[in-house]
């Protein structure tokens, strides 16, 4: 009887830390490693999955969930399709997701509505300020909207944070040159 309890014990125990882990999942895993993680196993075949005992899936939230599904759709071919997954949750105090903004900023810059990608990729930024994509897509953005000296900086500020894309140097060089400023 004694075992059973303190068995029982030991389960609610492991529960709680559970629990807590899944609970701070956003600060554990960055949204892009949660993404990875997921579509990896999301693309694997069950039988592959079930002999993967290492594997624990973090929570994703509401949001986290929207940004991935939306994450699948080619933005470019289909941007009206994101927005429409997206945009009804947009305004929620309770989102707290750079990915869901920043997909959705994505597909209203594909839809060369630059005014509106810009809001929502300012709204990423306010959530993870230290996000080099977030940053190189808003410089992207602004540029587009003729904004060159705001755009020079977040290109240069995901250079900073060390952005892993070739194309943002070919644009720190572009956007410097109609500036009129030496690249450094």
């Amino acid at each position: 009887m004694m075992a059973k309890k303190s068995l029982y014990k030991v389960f609610g125990l492991v529960f709680c830390l559970l629990i807590y882990f899944f609970s701070n999942a956003e600060t554990i895993f960055s949204e892009e490693t949660k993404f990875s993680i997921l579509d990896n196993k999301l693309s694997q075949p069950e039988s592959e999955k079930l002999q993967d005992k290492n594997f624990s899936e973090p929570i994703l939230d509401k949001y986290d969930s929207l940004a991935l599904q939306a994450k699948r759709i080619d933005v470019k071919a289909h941007p009206d399709e994101v927005i429409a997954i997206l945009s009804p949750h947009a305004r929620s105090a309770e989102n707290k997701s750079n990915a869901f903004y920043n997909n959705l900023a994505l597909a209203h810059k594909a839809k060369k509505n630059y005014s509106l990608a810009i809001k929502f990729y300012e709204m990423a930024l306010k959530l993870d300020p230290n996000n080099s994509r977030t940053h190189h897509n808003i410089g992207i953005a602004l540029y587009r909207k003729r904004e060159a000296k705001l755009a020079l900086y977040h290109l240069k500020k995901a250079k900073e944070l060390g952005i892993k894309d070739s194309k943002n140097d070919e644009w720190i060089k572009g956007v410097s040159k109609t500036l009129g400023i030496p690249v450094d």
